[in-house]
């Protein structure tokens, strides 16, 4: 049972041969080629015919080859049109493979009637550098033309095609007439031999009508391969549609051999070229609503009596008073009926449903109390548990009267007034009073009357939530929400401005006005002048960090982002009082005052100064809290919100313990396993496994470092209170938490407790949650934004593929904020209802588009239980069972997060057929990642373990959660077996992508649950990049080549293994080959294997013992590096001499040699060691090299010599000369281990940068890190990393390196043995 089902795969040579099946509407369907370079049949356009054409062959196979030389801006077309019929299907399929991944090769269908284009063309991109099939299957409605394309870019910059080949062996365009479909009745058990006669070649789709039981398992066998396949859904006369990529049927009679076991009853088999026909009797989706499986209680699930322990979670140094708290907490499905059956024990406690499952029990309770830092509470819950036999409460603490709302929580009196300029008057606490608090836009109060609603109201807590507009301030709105506690004496205010109309609008100031102040001396509370970089990670102390500066009389403090002194936002506050006289200055005010008495005054803002500019100001009777103190642009539906407490007690105590922000925390076990948050995640205590933890570690420091550091003290991207919170994407623009970062963030602190984490997943959010979401009274609130300029001022009504709310709406849960609940609202109402419906047949390749899409409905749901979002969703999942075939060629990426939405869609409905749609389509994904050739995406070949492909996961992150959900759901286990192994090796070479965040951690519970040990690897060295030779005074200096060395020491004589990991800077790497070695501290070699660097790769060497201990060196050497670059850069000439002036920008660069050449002659991936007539080479040691640069000795360079930059101010000159004057194209022979680049002059003239030697990438180099199985064995890298503080990995210089005979022995080793061709 543990087995994958596995695909034996065969071409077919003769497939779409038009001399056996005669239907193929195509001319010269095989590419032949004319004696003048045209295809005959075929358009070529002009950029097509500036390339080379030819015919080859290519593993055994004739096709057409397309050589890209010639840069254009458009893509080179080879098109032909044909007649086709309104009303008929039709399926093209072409034999294709490419030498390069770059853009891929575009597969189009236009569409013509009378001449005239139509807007519906189809479309597929083609990648493999594997000869593969595509198809691609379309209903023509009302064109009577089809034109099939073949789309191939030449792009000269970036992701660059010169050089690069596409061969098309053949190409096949049929009707699809439902007559030609295979049908086989009168199945048998066993083995059942099946004869047809195919009169159409091409891929097929199977139905078959079955019994279905448990996991029985069908096996269909082809002329083309085998496959295995199930249903999931048991049954009689079920029709199962399982997902058998490239199910390739000849043409001619054939013999199929369908296997059925022996207890199943089948009754027909139906193979289709249709992949959109369904036959009659397979069900539709369930209709939304109540009487969904879903809704239905299941018995047994009630607990009578539960205990859940609960700690209250502070910022370290918290006071510890007991204050109002609320928290959500989650439930899983059916466990707890009535909200009111749950009560914390030993103190007055409120509990409320804030979610529901689809079966009305509890999803996520609040849960309010009062408590103090550091308490351990238990939570009863269940009819038999003592919250179920508790005393009658209190009153609620909210009333209402003529006048508005009365609040009284036994320690302070407010009102709510139903109209006027007055928010909230009449406040008192034991002889303390506040005359009123008023909400003020620009000078402006609020105007009539305004809406109040209670949203809350019980005898622990009230909540109230008031909003309206300002007098005479146009498109503007507020919302204010008041939370009360009983026997508490303050407010928690959270007042909220957003932009409800028009595109622009400028607040100067955004203020809570606080009249009737009593007294306006006390105390101020601020942040000592330490520097921020020495505060802890994600908080701060109130301990050691706090100050307290008496105040007295009229005063006002001023926080900005930046001083003007200052190189980086520093985020000053200044503190004077009436007469201009300083009282304190520093960074990083708190925002927090407490007044002397008889006021007792006591007010803190949360992230005062991280949302600057804000200022607090005393005048007279009158505290103004401007939450905005100087000019902000908000944008089209922009909000921001603001959270701070308001108390008449006095002292500091409350005003600490509210910026501590208090947390109640179930254990983490007990979160992650309830199913509320759309996974069961494992919690770290329950996995144990440090390499993973390691990786979570080190990717959310990465993005810490872009969002709380550069994003928050670079001034080039944080001016104001609309950037905290921001992860850095360009200037003045937002990367709205690409990629789902805010899941992640609130993922992995609910799994660990960690409370760093949640501070910042909490200024995340923030952020999203109101920058980066429609806010606006329009039809376009809910909308969200991807990653662009704040100054927008439009809003496209389209899926954009970024519209990621998960882990915002799980925050809202987990805090009970209604704010996001209500912004959830907003959410999938947009989605389900304001987004134009997909067009079933037009297929999607970017399904992160309907998928984040039905997320958001469904998300909707979750905070509203409203159907009709629902709906929305299953439009979306309809649209996936159409599309299932194409679904499952698509990146990892785009495939996971389309299916992870149907799941969800699954868990709110309980849709049998979702459930099954889900199962076939990952088994139909797996099918194609297991095919022996699968480079479906351009990739290099994968390495051992490796499922989803070579190449950074990043985003394919996400996928890993669905093999453990795939597991889950068909009770089987299989998929988490063979993904397991994958995320090890992708845990090994490093992960800091946001999917790794929220994707994996399923993976581990799918791991632990099919009895898999978790790897004991540790995390591997620093990683290290390579520099460039010769570096003076290092031990390195003997290799001439590039090198990298590691050292390590072995404390006691045993065997080991040394294992060596390397990775792309970014996505794509070039193809790189040499030796790593390894020598003992006599210098002996003791082991050596060869290594590349196209993709993923690692390499072990494992040292037997051999009586020595001590220093240990690893020495990773290239022997294969020097590349042309690929760029097409053009320069005039004058006939005779000609000066090239060529400067690297860094000292990065080896520079062996240049090309000077004729237009589109040059191919160069193909000149190595050539020289002819129309272009010539000119080695670089040849020129003039000026001081600060250094010919040194290469071994592998084409005269074993090169140049390299060693602080040169000024080019180097090379001569070139040149019969006729006219344009040439240059070339550099170059090797780069890091970011750098060439500028290039001709003559004085202006200079170009020339950069890239790959198709993908500017910086095509990789890092390598080392581990080894030595206990406590520390890997030393060759340089310290505080030496390239600007680079994400470190250089090696050797400055960290023990000398020893070990660098001799290695060099000597390489130089006797070169690479093996």
């Amino acid at each position: 049972m543990g087995r994958v089902f596995t695909l034996s795969f065969v071409v077919v040579w003769g497939l779409f041969s038009t001399a056996v099946c005669g239907k193929n509407l195509l001319h010269n369907s095989d590419f032949s080629l004319s004696a003048d370079g045209t295809v005959p049949g075929w358009q070529q356009n002009a950029q097509m015919r500036a390339q080379t054409l030819s015919r080859t062959v290519v593993d055994g196979r004739a096709c057409l080859e397309i050589l890209t030389m010639s840069a254009t801006e458009k893509a080179g077309r080879l098109s032909q049109r044909v007649p086709i019929t309104p009303g008929k299907s039709y399926s093209l399929t072409l034999l294709l493979r490419r030498d390069s991944f770059v853009y891929g090769t575009n597969i189009l269908v236009n569409f013509y009637r009378q001449g005239k284009a139509l807007s519906n063309s189809q479309n597929k991109t083609f990648r493999s550098s594997s000869w593969e099939p595509l198809t691609l299957v379309f209903f023509n409605e009302e064109a009577d033309e089809a034109e099939v394309c073949i789309a191939n870019p030449n792009t000269g910059t970036w992701r660059i095609t010169r050089g690069r080949r596409l061969q098309i062996a053949s190409a096949s365009l049929t009707e699809i007439n439902p007559a030609d479909d295979l049908q086989f009745r009168n199945l048998r058990p066993g083995q059942n031999r099946l004869r047809a006669e195919v009169k159409s070649p091409g891929e097929y789709y199977l139905w078959l009508r079955t019994e279905v039981k448990s996991d029985d398992k069908f096996t269909i066998k082809t002329p083309t391969g085998e496959w295995t396949f199930q249903g999931y859904t048991p049954g009689s006369g079920r029709w199962v549609r399982p997902i058998l990529p490239e199910f390739l049927l000849p043409a001619g009679e054939q013999e199929l051999i369908l296997t059925i076991p022996e207890d199943i009853a089948a009754q027909e088999l139906l193979l289709t070229m249709d992949p959109y026909f369904v036959p009659e009797g397979v069900p539709a989706w369930l209709e939304p609503g109540p009487e969904l499986p879903s809704t239905k209680v299941e018995p047994g699930l009630e607990r009578p009596n539960g205990v859940l322990p609960l700690t209250v979670d502070a910022a370290e140094g918290a006071p510890a008073i007991r204050r109002g708290i609320t928290q959500g907490v989650p439930f899983p499905k059916g466990v707890l009926r009535d909200p009111q059956l749950a009560a914390v024990s030993g103190r007055p406690s409120q509990t409320a449903r804030l979610a529901a499952w689809a079966d009305g029990s509890v999803k996520w309770l609040q849960v309010s109390t009062v408590a103090a830092a550091g308490e351990k509470l238990e939570l009863h819950y269940g009819p038999q548990s003592p919250a179920g036999k508790r005393p009658a409460a209190g009153p609620p603490l909210l009333s209402r009267t003529a006048e508005g709302i009365r609040i009284d929580t036994g320690a302070l009196q407010a009102v709510i007034p139903a109209a006027g300029p007055v928010l909230l008057q009449s406040i008192s606490v034991a002889g303390r009073s506040l005359a009123g608090v008023q909400l003020q836009l620009n000078g402006a109060s609020p105007q009539g009357a305004q809406e109040l609603r209670i949203e809350d109201n019980g005898p622990v807590r009230a909540e109230v939530r008031l909003s309206g507009t300002f007098a005479g301030v146009e498109g503007f709105a507020y919302t204010l929400r008041v939370v009360v506690y009983a026997g508490c004496d303050y407010l928690e205010l959270e007042p909220v401005l957003r932009l409800a109309d028009g595109t622009t609008g400028k607040v100067n100031d955004f203020s809570l006005v606080l009249s009737g102040v009593a007294q306006l001396g006390g105390k101020i509370l601020h942040r000592s002048t330490e520097p921020w970089q020495a505060l802890p990670a994600g908080g701060w102390r109130l301990d050691a960090l706090v100050k307290l500066v008496l105040l007295d009389g009229n005063w006002q403090l001023d926080t900005a982002v930046k001083s003007n002194e200052s190189k980086q936002n520093d985020f000053p506050f200044v503190l004077r009082n009436s007469s201009g006289a300083l009282l304190a200055s520093g960074c990083e005010s708190l925002g927090a005052v407490t007044l002397a008495e008889p006021s007792g005054l006591v007010v803190a803002v949360r992230d005062f100064w991280q949302n600057a500019p804000k200022s607090l100001q005393a005048d007279g009777t009158e505290l103004r809290i401007a939450l905005i103190s100087e000019a902000v642009d908000f944008y089209t539906g922009m909000a921001r919100t603001h959270n701070l407490l308001l108390g008449l007690g006095g002292g500091t105590a409350a005003a600490e313990a509210f910026l501590a922000r208090p947390l109640l925390l179930p254990p983490a076990e007990w979160t992650c396993a309830s199913g509320a948050l759309h996974s069961q995640p494992l919690s770290v205590q329950e996995a144990a496994w440090p390499l993973y933890e390691q990786s979570v570690e080190r990717t959310i420091a990465v993005w810490q470092k872009r969002t709380m550091e550069r994003s928050l003290r670079d001034p080039q991207f944080h001016k104001n209170l609309l950037f905290y919170g921001e992860t850095v994407y360009s200037t003045d623009s937002t990367n709205n938490l690409e990629t789902a970062l805010d899941e992640g963030l609130i993922l992995q602190f609910l799994r660990s407790g960690r409370r760093d984490w949640f501070t910042f997943a909490e200024a995340c959010i923030g952020h999203y949650a109101d920058v980066d979401i429609n806010h606006s009274d329009s039809k376009a609130a809910g909308h969200i934004y991807v990653h662009g300029k704040f100054a927008r001022t439009a809003t496209p009504h389209r899926a954009n593929g970024h519209s990621w709310f998960n882990g915002t709406l799980i925050y809202g849960f987990f805090t009970a904020s209604r704010r996001i609940l209500e912004i959830a609202d907003q959410v999938g109402r947009y989605h389900s209802q304001v987004l134009p419906a997909w067009p079933p047949q037009t297929l999607i390749h970017y399904w992160r588009q309907p998928a984040w899409q039905m997320m958001c409905c469904l998300q909707g749901w979750d905070a509203t239980g409203n159907w009709d979002y629902v709906r929305g969703a299953q439009a979306i999942a309809e649209v996936t069972r159409v599309q299932r075939d194409h679904i499952v060629s698509l990146w990892p990426y785009m495939f996971a997060v389309g299916i992870r939405a149907l799941r969800e869609y699954y868990e709110t409905t309980g849709d049998p057929e979702a459930r099954e749609l889900y199962l076939q389509l990952f088994d139909g994904y797996i099918r194609m990642r297991q095919r022996p050739h699968d480079t479906s995406f351009g990739e290099h070949p994968k390495e051992e373990q490796m499922v989803l492909g070579n190449y950074p996961n990043d985003r394919s992150c996400c996928f890993y959660d669905e093999a453990s959900q795939a597991d889950r759901l068909s009770g089987q286990q299989r998929y988490a077996r063979l993904l397991g192994p994958d995320m090890t090796l992708q845990l090994e070479y490093g992960i800091n992508d946001p999917t790794f965040l929220w994707g994996s951690a399923d993976l581990l519970r799918g791991m632990r649950d099919s009895g898999m040990s978790f790897s004991n690897r540790t995390s591997t060295s620093q990683d290290v990049a390579f520099t460039p030779v010769s570096v003076p005074d290092s031990p390195l200096a003997v290799f001439a080549c590039p090198v990298l060395a590691f050292q390590f020491t072995e404390e006691a004589d045993r065997d080991f293994t040394v294992r060596m990991y390397n990775r792309p800077y970014r996505k794509y790497s070039g193809k790189y080959r040499g030796r790593a070695m390894v020598t003992a501290p006599d210098g002996t070699l003791v082991g050596h294997c060869p290594i590349r660097t196209d993709g993923f790769r690692n390499a072990s060497i494992t040292v037997p013992r051999d009586g020595q201990t001590g220093v240990y060196s690893v020495f990773i050497a290239l022997q294969d590096y020097w590349r042309w670059t690929i760029q097409e850069i053009r320069f005039d000439l004058k006939q005779g001499e000609n000066i090239i002036s060529l400067q690297p920008r860094y000292d990065r660069m080896l520079i062996d040699a240049v090309c000077i050449a004729k237009p589109n002659t040059f191919n160069p991936f193909e000149a190595a060691g050539r020289n002819p007539a129309d272009y010539q080479i000119i080695e670089a040691e040849s020129g003039i090299l000026p001081a600060g640069y250094l010919a040194f000795p290469d071994l592998y360079a084409s005269q074993q010599r090169a140049v390299r930059k060693a602080g040169a101010t000024v080019p180097m000159q090379l001569k070139v000369t040149v019969p006729e004057a006219g344009v040439y194209e240059f070339f550099a022979r170059i090797w780069k281990g890091g970011p750098d680049l060439i500028e290039v002059s001709v003559n004085g003239g202006e200079a170009v940068n020339c950069t890239q030697v790959h198709d993908m990438e500017n910086n095509d180099y990789t890092f390598w890190s080392v581990t080894t199985d030595l206990d406590k064995a520390t890997v030393r890298t060759a340089a310290p990393e505080a030496l390239f503080k600007n680079m994400t990995a470190v250089f090696t210089d050797g400055s960290n390196l023990q000398g020893g005979p070990g660098f001799q022995t290695a060099w000597k080793f390489l130089q006797k043995h070169p690479l093996d061709d």
